[in-house]
C-alpha cells in the first residue's frame, strides 16, 4: 500500500493540503483516523498519520475502511 499524498486538514481558511512532513511538526506521535483531523481528498475518508520514533511519517487509510484505492 502506497502512502497517501492527497491529504487535507481543516484550518481557519477551510480545507488545506498538507504533507506528512508538515503534519509531523504538529503531531510527532501520529494521529488516528478517529481524531478526524486529516482527510483523503479523493474518497473523503478520514486517514491516519503514522507515529513512532524511528519511522518516517506517512498518511494511510484505516484498516477498517472498505475503499482504500485512492
Amino acid at each position: 500500500m502506497a502512502a497517501l499524498t492527497h491529504v487535507i486538514i481543516w484550518t481557519e481558511q477551510g480545507w488545506q493540503h498538507i504533507t506528512a512532513e508538515d503534519a509531523e511538526k504538529d503531531f510527532p506521535d501520529g494521529v488516528s483516523a478517529r481524531s478526524r483531523l486529516f482527510m483523503c481528498e479523493i474518497c473523503r475518508q478520514y486517514v491516519i498519520l503514522t507515529g513512532g520514533r524511528n519511522r518516517q511519517r506517512y498518511f494511510k487509510h484505516n484498516r477498517g475502511e472498505s475503499n482504500k484505492e485512492c
